[in-house]
């Protein structure tokens, strides 16, 4: 193993070229299970997302720049709404308001995703998926999306065969207390393939 730093950060060079952030790695041979995020990771979604972002923003008086959506990523979006609301105009944003904000989000991703297709799979992350599942390695997605959007984005990228609700393996940050960067939707999923901390030898 070879120790370098990349722009300031402990860098570890592994066989094949991979290369690991931080001193700490898990061989092949010891993975208990394998965790993905959605968006950005799996399915190249986030450039199809911002266009819903800025068009409903400004019909309730918010705004999103192109940073400001890349700097909410992975962060679930009734979070995001609520946050934008407290920082643009100094109160908390009521339930209503963010249940209507939502539903017109929806409305508009799904427009979208009409007029500019389905977004496609990161085939390098698919085929790590696919290669961890072929040596018997279970795997798990733990991602903030809307659980209708990201079973709907697994469908079309191919990815339904491996990620779905019969498998129990797709962890959408609803279904957990708290949203990232908390930890609980990573624990939800590690729990699920058989993976969480309760099932470490110590």
């Amino acid at each position: 193993t070879v120790v370098c730093r990349i722009e300031g950060q402990l860098c570890m060079s592994l066989p094949d070229g991979q290369r690991t952030i931080g001193p700490h790695f898990v061989a092949d041979a010891d993975l208990a299970g394998l965790l993905f995020d959605c968006d950005g990771t799996l399915i190249d979604t986030m450039p199809l997302f911002y266009h819903s972002w800025a068009e409903v923003c400004p019909q309730h008086g918010l705004s999103m720049s192109e940073d400001d959506f890349y700097g909410f990523a992975g962060k679930p979006l009734p979070d995001i709404v609520r946050e934008m609301h407290r920082a643009q105009k100094g109160t908390d944003a009521t339930d209503a308001f963010v249940a209507a904000f939502l539903t017109e989000k929806k409305r508009a991703h799904l427009q979208a995703e009409e007029k500019l297709g389905a977004p496609a799979p990161i085939a390098c992350v698919v085929a790590l998926a696919r290669g961890a599942l072929a040596r018997g390695v279970p795997v798990c997605l733990a991602t903030s999306g809307l659980r209708e959007h990201v079973e709907r984005h697994l469908e079309s990228a191919g990815l339904a065969d491996i990620f779905n609700s019969r498998l129990g393996n797709v962890v959408c940050a609803a279904e957990v207390a708290a949203g990232k960067p908390a930890p609980d939707i990573f624990l939800e999923a590690a729990r699920r393939i058989g993976a969480g901390l309760e099932m470490q030898p110590r």
